[in-house]
């Protein structure tokens, strides 16, 4: 079943439409790639399947109007993690991760061994429990990244919506954080993540949107959505994908 799924999926931005007509479908245990140009969309339509921006077209959850759920039950549910996210209070790696578990918190409730061991898990998951004592402010850009998907996965939400996770970080953590949100589709969170390196799309998705001029493209399997002919089209390069040590390697280059 359908964990969110998107009909007719509309945004506007200064009078002007950057995503048209979009529909999607995530399950539970899917890792979906975004990917397309500057420009395609990628980063409204998630805001908008996160409820995040004002749409046209229907955004279900569950089989229910997502705008239908109050604004803590839907961020019980669903976690949304910015492209370059700022923190722009003095706290702690520990305290920044923890803000994540608030939307199961009433009002004035401590956290509860349950919300300690969210929190640990995400930390650990991430990479960054030895920085729990740091301020935020000092850490490098891949380290305060990993630190805020830390705090988007301490909230245990069915679905995560990640716009470009991985930018910043070098190969190492890139891969790290891929391995990481294809074991959490593993236990059957619906993960959504904004690409633009297309060979980590090619190694880690189950399925692809293609986005360009706000319009899906091509959708599938990542082999089919993301084939030489397609990749011309949406992003004018000649591209060649080849499997190397059971990998898929691309190479591209730009067409005259």
């Amino acid at each position: 079943m359908n964990v969110l799924q998107a009909r007719a999926l509309g945004v506007s931005l200064g009078g002007r439409a950057v995503v048209s007509g979009v529909d999607l479908d995530i399950e539970a245990g899917d890792l979906v790639g975004l990917v397309g140009p500057n420009g395609a969309g990628k980063t409204s339509l998630l805001r908008a399947l996160a409820g995040l921006a004002p749409s046209t077209g229907t955004v279900s959850f569950d089989g229910h109007p997502l705008a239908a759920l109050p604004p803590a039950a839907r961020a019980r549910r669903i976690a949304y993690l910015a492209q370059g996210g700022q923190v722009y209070w003095p706290l702690t790696v520990a305290r920044l991760v923890a803000l994540g578990r608030l939307p199961h918190l009433d009002a004035w409730t401590r956290p509860g061994p349950a919300d300690a061991a969210a929190i640990a898990a995400a930390m650990a998951a991430c990479e960054v429990t030895p920085l729990a004592a740091r301020s935020v402010a000092s850490l490098s850009g891949g380290e305060r990244a990993r630190a805020l998907l830390a705090r988007a996965l301490a909230g245990e939400p069915r679905v995560l919506l990640a716009d470009e996770p991985v930018a910043g970080l070098d190969p190492y953590h890139q891969l790290g954080v891929m391995d990481l949100l294809q074991a959490r589709a593993g236990q059957g969170c619906g993960v959504v993540v904004v690409l633009h390196d297309l060979a980590l799309a090619l190694r880690y998705c189950h399925r692809v949107y293609l986005l360009a001029e706000g319009k899906v493209l091509a959708s599938g399997a990542p082999r089919e959505a993301l084939n030489a002919e397609l990749l011309a089209r949406a992003y004018g390069v000649r591209a060649t994908i080849a499997d190397i040590a059971g990998q898929p390697a691309l190479t591209m280059e730009r067409l005259r």
